[in-house]
């Protein structure tokens, strides 16, 4: 049933200058992970609303579809390179030709090729102007000669998205920190650390600052599935498996194995990614389905005769 509760009430933050630097005691030199910015160019930036449909895509798919549409249609945007965030806002340090604009964008398969089996990948981006933005008006606050404004806030997201763009497109991203799968370190059970890099553009006293810290998360263990499989059991090795799993550890290993992407090794050079929705009640020597000439196999027998490949598991 729905709540019949209010809506919390939300007022704006006024923030105050302060009144000036101490100046009792001995100065102290204090090292700290903020790096001065050299923000040169004061003039004006814009910033543009962008759409993607279908909507709700991952960030680094958002940003793919995006930069696809930039490059196939380069002459549009002058040899300007937008910046965007994968969700809903890019910027530009020059105005674009146009005010509004529709791209349709095909990706192909991850390989490169097209699939005449199944459709091309379809999205189409819109890309609509929303403000200029005076980034003097930045300058002037951090120079404590100008009081917080909707105009000053969206220059320093402005700020903070260009300098994050380009780690978003060569690293992982996970809520605001960059991670890399070099130097990681096993947990168990089949998950790994990778370290990464929390950035963060702040404003300070006379300049714009950069925030620069360490930071790790725990990601999914790369490799083999069957070898993720026997970790998150923790059998003592993959001979365990031959005899199935119990009933018992099945819901776990559905729960553990929910959303993972996968890349299927037996077609090929065809390389392509899934998802895995959860695991069939049967192993594979027992589950049915019909091919498209509505003949009847099991899983097992399906890999035999179209890939001339036997099952190592096929009991799983």
């Amino acid at each position: 049933m729905a709540s019949t509760a209010p809506a919390p009430e939300y007022q704006a933050v006024t923030f105050y200058a302060r009144p000036g630097k101490g100046t009792s005691g001995k100065p102290t030199t204090v090292k700290t992970n903020f790096f001065a910015m050299n923000c040169k160019d004061n003039g004006y930036w814009h910033h543009y609303d962008v759409s993607i449909t279908p909507e709700k895509l991952p960030g680094k798919l958002a940003r793919t579809i995006f930069y696809a549409a930039v490059d196939n249609h380069s002459e549009m945007f002058n040899g300007m390179r937008p910046v965007y965030d994968g969700r809903a806002n890019a910027f530009t340090p020059k105005e674009l030709p146009f005010r509004a604009e529709t791209f349709n964008v095909v990706l192909p398969e991850e390989d490169g090729r097209v699939n005449p089996k199944r459709p091309p990948r379809e999205f189409k981006l819109k890309f609509r102007w929303a403000a200029k933005i005076n980034m003097e008006e930045q300058r002037q606050y951090v120079n404590s000669k100008a009081q917080i404004s909707g105009g000053i806030l969206t220059a320093n997201q402005a700020t903070d998205i260009v300098l994050r763009n380009e780690p978003s497109l060569r690293f992982t991203c996970a809520g605001r920190s960059f991670y890399t799968p070099v130097d990681s370190r096993p947990l168990g059970g089949g998950a790994e650390v990778w370290p990464g890099i929390f950035l963060s553009a702040r404003p300070g006293p006379g300049r714009m600052l950069l925030n620069c810290d360490v930071s790790a998360t725990a990601f999914h263990k790369q490799g083999s599935l069957i070898v993720y499989v026997s970790e998150i059991l923790k059998c003592r090795g993959l001979n365990d498996l031959k005899a199935g799993i119990a009933p018992r550890d099945l819901s776990r290993v559905s729960k553990a194995l929910k959303n993972i992407r996968i890349r299927v090794t037996h077609r090929g050079d065809k390389k392509p990614k899934f998802k895995i929705e959860k695991l069939a009640k049967e192993p594979a020597n027992r589950e049915m389905f019909e091919d498209r000439d509505g003949k009847s196999h099991n899983v097992a027998q399906y890999f035999q005769k179209t890939y001339n490949m036997r099952l190592e598991y096929p009991n799983l």
